[in-house]
C-alpha cells in the first residue's frame, strides 16, 4: 500500500516536471509565417510551458490579454503584436485591490522580448468607469521586458510599464523598449522592495496635456531605480488645479537612485527629484521641441546629499537647476539659455500656477538648505544666472 502511494506520488512529480532539454513552443495566429506552429494563441502556449521553457511568437496579431504566472521566456519577432479587443480587468492592485486591466500581467520571473503591446482597441470609451489600464504589469515579481513596443494606453491613468513591489526584493529590467502614446506615464516603479534597471529606452509622451499630468519615467514610494541612456521626450504642460508639471523623469520619495546619461527633450520638467543620496549625472536636458520652448524646469532637487554633476541644461523658461536641501554637491553643470520668454509668463498667469511659480529666467536657484557644495558650474546667457 505504501509502495503504491509512493509510486503514484513519484509519477505525479514526473508528469509535472519539464522534459530533459527545454522545449521551444511556437505560436502563430494563422500558421502563415510558421506552418509548424503548435499554438495559435500565446496564452495557450504559456499554459502549456514548463518553467524555464521558451515560447516563440511568430508575426501576427494576437487579440488577447496575457497572464504569465511561471518563469518562462516569451520571444517575439518584428510584427508579433499583442492587441486585445475589448479589454477587461484581469488583476488588481496588491495594495488597494483596485481593478486593473493590463495587456500582460507577470506574476513570476519571466522575460518578454521583441513583442508589441497595443491597447488601441481596449474599448474603454468611458474612462470614468474603467479600471486602471496598463500595458505590462510586473505584479510583485522580478522579470524583464526588452526590445518591445508598448503604446496607446488610454484613460487618464493609462501607464505603459508598471513595476510594483509588495515588500520582498524584486528586480525588473526594462531595456531597449519604445513606450509611447500613454495617457499618464511611460514607465512606473513603485513601492518598497521594487528595484528596476531602466536602460536605453525611448519614452515619448503626448506633448502638452492640460487635462492631466504626464511623466515619462516615474519612481516613487521608496522604490529604487537606475535610469540610464534613455531618450525621454514630449511630456509637457502644467495641468489641473494644483499646477502639476509634466516631467521627463520624476523621483518622488526615492533615494539612492541613479539618473545618468539620458536625453530629455521637450518636457515641462526634465528631472524632478525628492529624495536623498541620488546621483543625477551626465544628462542632456533641452526644453525645446522643434522650434517651440516647452521646458519650464531643467533639474529640480529637494533633499540632502544628492550629487548633481556634469549635466547640460538648455532652453528652460523658469529655472535651469533648482536646489533645496542640505549638503548636496552641484559640480561642473552647464546651464544655458534660461529665459522667461512667453512660456513662463503665460504659465504664471494661469490661476492654478500663480502661487506655485515665483520666479522665471533663473539659471541656478538655491531655494533652501545649507552646506551644499557648488563647484565648476557654467552659467551662460540666463536672464538671472543665480538666485537664492
Amino acid at each position: 500500500m505504501r509502495r503504491s502511494a509512493l509510486f503514484c506520488a513519484l509519477a505525479l512529480i514526473a508528469a509535472q516536471a519539464p522534459p530533459a532539454g527545454a522545449r521551444s513552443l511556437v505560436v502563430d495566429d494563422d500558421r502563415a509565417n510558421c506552418p509548424s506552429a503548435t499554438f495559435s494563441r500565446i496564452q495557450d502556449a504559456i499554459d502549456a510551458a514548463f518553467p524555464g521553457e521558451v515560447v516563440h511568437v511568430c508575426a501576427g496579431t494576437y487579440p488577447e490579454q496575457l497572464l504569465v504566472s511561471k518563469p518562462i521566456q516569451i520571444h517575439g519577432v518584428p510584427g508579433a503584436r499583442v492587441a486585445p479587443v475589448g479589454m477587461v480587468a484581469n488583476t488588481t492592485n496588491p495594495r488597494t485591490d483596485a481593478p486593473i486591466a493590463a495587456i500582460a500581467v507577470v506574476t513570476r520571473n519571466a522575460t518578454l522580448d521583441r513583442l508589441e503591446f497595443d491597447a488601441s482597441a481596449s474599448g474603454f470609451s468611458d474612462c470614468t468607469t474603467a479600471p486602471q489600464v496598463m500595458g505590462i504589469f510586473f505584479r510583485g515579481t522580478s522579470g524583464s521586458v526588452r526590445r518591445s513596443e508598448v503604446h496607446d494606453i488610454p484613460c487618464p491613468n493609462g501607464t505603459g510599464v508598471v513595476v510594483q513591489g509588495v515588500g520582498p526584493l524584486i528586480q525588473v529590467a526594462v531595456v531597449g523598449n519604445f513606450v509611447h502614446d500613454y495617457a499618464q506615464a511611460g514607465v512606473v516603479v513603485s513601492q518598497y522592495g521594487a528595484q528596476a534597471k531602466i536602460d536605453s529606452n525611448t519614452v515619448r509622451g503626448a506633448g502638452s496635456t492640460t487635462d492631466r499630468m504626464q511623466n515619462g519615467i516615474q519612481v516613487g514610494s521608496n522604490a529604487l531605480a537606475k535610469v540610464r541612456r534613455n531618450i525621454v521626450q514630449s511630456n509637457a504642460g502644467p495641468s489641473g488645479s494644483e499646477c502639476l508639471i509634466d516631467s521627463g523623469n520624476i523621483f518622488f520619495n526615492s533615494s539612492r537612485g541613479v539618473i545618468s546619461g539620458n536625453t530629455f527633450t521637450g518636457n515641462a520638467a526634465g528631472v524632478l527629484v525628492t529624495g536623498s543620496r541620488n546621483r543625477i549625472t551626465d544628462n542632456t536636458l533641452d526644453g525645446m521641441s522643434g522650434t517651440e520652448t516647452l521646458g519650464l524646469i531643467g533639474i529640480s532637487v529637494t533633499g540632502h546629499d544628492n550629487l548633481v554633476a556634469d549635466n547640460r541644461v538648455s532652453n528652460m523658461s523658469e529655472v535651469g537647476l533648482r536646489l533645496d536641501g542640505d549638503t548636496n554637491r552641484v559640480l561642473r553643470n552647464t546651464i544655458n539659455g534660461t529665459h522667461e520668454g512667453t512660456l513662463c509668463a503665460s504659465v504664471r498667469a494661469l490661476p492654478a500656477c500663480t502661487d506655485a511659480m515665483t520666479t522665471c529666467g533663473v539659471g541656478l536657484w538655491l531655494a533652501g538648505g545649507s552646506g551644499s557644495v557648488l563647484v565648476g558650474n557654467a552659467l551662460i546667457d540666463n536672464d538671472t544666472d543665480q538666485s537664492q
